[in-house]
């Protein structure tokens, strides 16, 4: 066998693998709801549901965040094309003076 071959035999035996990990995983997490006398549905769209909540609230400080970053930046560079625009070209002749 040539090393694709052998590389596509090891990638599909992990996740061969790692399939029945998750459902040993999801079967285990059902008794324990069950021990408890809990609906595992029920349980999984509470806690879903509460997670959406949480990462809802984490996106929308994450964006006002980044909005007062980019007016800050904003701010900033204006103040900065204000300063240059205020400064008389290096090389400009200056007027002359009137002698007395």
């Amino acid at each position: 066998m040539n090393q694709q071959e052998d590389r596509n035999r090891e990638i599909f035996e992990k996740a061969a693998e790692l399939v029945d990990t998750v459902g040993r995983q999801l079967q285990e997490s059902e008794r324990f709801f069950d021990d408890l006398g809990l609906d595992p549905e029920k349980v999984r769209a509470t806690v879903g549901a509460q997670i959406e909540v949480a990462q809802d609230r984490q996106a929308q400080e994450a964006f006002r965040e980044d909005m007062e970053a980019v007016e800050r930046e904003v701010a900033e560079e204006a103040a900065r094309q204000s300063f240059q625009a205020a400064r008389p070209a290096g090389n400009a002749p200056r007027p002359r003076r009137n002698m007395i």
